[in-house]
């Protein structure tokens, strides 16, 4: 019974690179799109890919990646839900490798470090807070800084 067991392993000589050996997958994920790509040696000229929904069970089939001139594969999803997780399964017929990435949210949350206040009837001299507000809009533009904003409605922009 051993003999057999080790007469069914497979046999690699040292320090051979086998054919199609994906070692690395990596995403840039955006809102409703995601890039693949693919490292590893002796890739093929393309490769399968399939993704789904983390939670899904049945694999959808997205577009062929293909190699370019450093070797890689590479390749596009598209239509993807915003700020969700999917899972990427790569084959080329000999090998596999899966990754997982989350879609950018299509909403970002911005926390202002200043907010600064504009009043067309305040008194002039106002320093941009809610008790003494500019007086101009280019007052408060002139004063701004990144990460600064300036609330709509009566008091602001």
């Amino acid at each position: 019974m051993m003999i057999f067991i080790s007469l069914c392993l497979p046999f690699q000589n040292a320090g051979a690179t086998p054919r199609g050996a994906f070692s690395q997958i990596s995403f840039v994920a955006n809102i409703e799109t995601a890039g693949v790509t693919v490292s590893g040696a002796g890739l093929p000229a393309s490769a399968q890919m399939a993704y789904r929904r983390v939670g899904e069970t049945n694999w959808q089939t997205g577009h062929n990646l293909v190699r370019i001139k450093d070797g890689r594969l590479v390749g596009s999803l598209f239509n993807l839900a915003p700020a969700s997780s999917y899972e990427v399964k790569v084959t080329d017929g000999t090998g596999e490798i899966v990754g997982s990435f989350t879609t950018q949210a299509d909403e970002l949350l911005f926390t202002p470090t200043n907010i600064i206040y504009v009043n067309d009837d305040a008194a002039p001299g106002g320093d941009g807070s809610f008790a003494a507000p500019f007086r101009t809009i280019q007052e408060g533009v002139n004063r701004a800084r990144a990460g600064d904003t300036s609330p709509r409605g009566g008091w602001g922009l």
